[in-house]
């Protein structure tokens, strides 16, 4: 068995250790960047004021698909999430209110939330005085 003369290795292993440190280096962000990636994937914050006096189950409507969020109890307020993996933001986001005991229930618009935003649902003492905003 022969072995390479050392001058040959030299750029061999130049070369090698060269492409292992661009490798290590595209496997690392910045920072900011892994912050960024987990800001996308925080949970959508959802604050309900149920001015009805229903209890209301609340869903997010993706793609024809009512994904529940959870309940909020007549004349008070609570605070759901949603999992931003689980929806298609680009499309909007519409919440669908479902009061227990009633045959009725509301549709909201789509609005478009951004990482920070805050997604407001007034539920209405009547059904169709309810809206969704952002704050």
């Amino acid at each position: 068995m022969t072995s390479l003369p050392a001058p040959t290795l030299r750029p061999a292993l130049a070369l090698l250790l060269a492409f292992a440190i661009l490798w290590v280096a595209g496997c690392r962000g910045p920072q900011e960047g892994f912050g960024a990636q987990r800001q996308a994937l925080r949970p959508i914050q959802i604050h309900v004021q149920n001015n009805n006096f229903l209890d209301v189950t609340v869903y997010a409507r993706t793609g024809g698909v009512n994904l529940r969020l959870g309940n909020v109890t007549g004349k008070s307020s609570g605070r759901l999430t949603l999992d931003p993996r689980r929806v298609n933001l680009s499309s909007g986001l519409q919440l669908r209110v479902d009061p227990i005991g009633s045959t009725r229930t509301f549709l909201s618009q789509a609005v478009f939330p951004d990482r920070d935003a805050v997604v407001v649902l007034e539920v209405g003492s009547q059904l169709e005085m309810s809206f969704v905003s952002l704050r």
